[in-house]
């Protein structure tokens, strides 16, 4: 067979006959079963961290997304081998480890050995950073083509920590994470999403109810007891001014000392067909850029951080 795949993979048997006169005579063979090996691909790797009383403990996954078991796996701790493990249904395999927060335990790297193969993955080091520094919030404004206003995007920003749980509070009450909305209950906010590791908040809908202070917090995720770290609470209003186009002047423009102008962004967003519930979750963000210089692009509140010079 030529060009072998996995679907070929089965049992096989072949048969025999022979003819003397009118008689026939068969012969089979026995089943053989045929198995397709497929080649393993790059080992990936990553690690999680738990509290178990007053310590800490590690875990380091190493998995492949193809190929065919068994394989082995290797755990390799500053290029040492500290543990393998045979997967002999599955492409995936766990290590323990130590770990400690705020404390270099090393470099990782996971290896995978078939009869026919040995792959390293790409290697990490095992530093969990504790949540600190400072946090910061910002709000991008979007709106449609014609420029009226359509939603807000608010944006969690940690100077430091590797496994951060956030939350976001909206006139200090704290909203839930969407799975965890109870639907007999007064929404605190009628239409919002929250994206990327719920860093990043996205209302729907800005009206009087989606008017007013919000923060978002972060602490560490692998201890519930550890305290939070907040952001100063910033006012979304839900109207928002769009600044007007500058008119061309036919005289030559002069260049200014004084303080520069601001430089917005003008985001296009679209929503996918009524059929999607949760529409926001779908929210396309297109920045598009002004093809004339003196046209300016709407967009984020902190508009000093964006300025430019005329």
């Amino acid at each position: 067979m030529r060009r072998v795949t996995a679907k070929h993979a089965g049992y096989y048997s072949c048969m025999a006959w022979s003819r003397v006169l009118d008689t026939k005579r068969f012969s089979s063979s026995t089943e053989v079963k045929v198995t397709i090996k497929v080649y393993v691909s790059k080992p990936r790797i990553s690690f999680s961290i738990s509290k178990d009383g007053d310590s800490y403990r590690g875990n380091v996954s190493c998995w492949s997304a193809t190929g065919s078991p068994p394989v082995n796996f290797s755990l390799m701790l500053d290029e040492k081998d500290v543990g393998t493990v045979t997967a002999a249904d599955s492409l995936v395999a766990w290590f323990p480890v130590t770990v400690v927060p705020g404390v270099d335990m090393g470099v990782a790297q996971c290896r995978v050995n078939t009869e026919v193969q040995e792959l390293m993955s790409d290697p990490i080091a095992l530093v969990v950073v504790p949540v600190g520094g400072d946090v910061t919030l910002a709000v991008d404004y979007l709106y449609t083509a014609d420029s009226k206003l359509a939603a807000a995007r608010l944006s969690c920003q940690l100077s430091r920590g590797t496994f951060p749980c956030v939350s976001w509070l909206f006139n200090d009450s704290v909203l839930p994470p969407e799975e965890h909305e109870d639907p007999h209950s007064q929404p605190v906010l009628s239409r919002y999403a929250i994206a990327d590791h719920s860093r990043t908040l996205f209302l729907g809908t800005l009206g009087p109810k989606e008017s007013g202070y919000y923060r978002c917090r972060a602490r560490d995720s692998y201890n519930d007891s550890g305290s939070w770290v907040e952001s100063a609470a910033v006012l979304v209003q839900g109207t928002v001014p769009v600044p007007r186009l500058p008119q061309r002047s036919s005289s030559p423009r002069r260049r200014s000392s004084a303080s520069p102008s601001p430089a917005y962004f003008f985001w296009y967003w679209r929503r996918r067909p009524a059929a999607c519930t949760r529409c926001l979750t779908t929210i396309e963000l297109m920045p598009t850029l002004s093809r004339q210089r003196e046209l300016p692009l709407y967009g984020r509140q902190e508009l000093s951080s964006f300025s430019r010079s005329n």
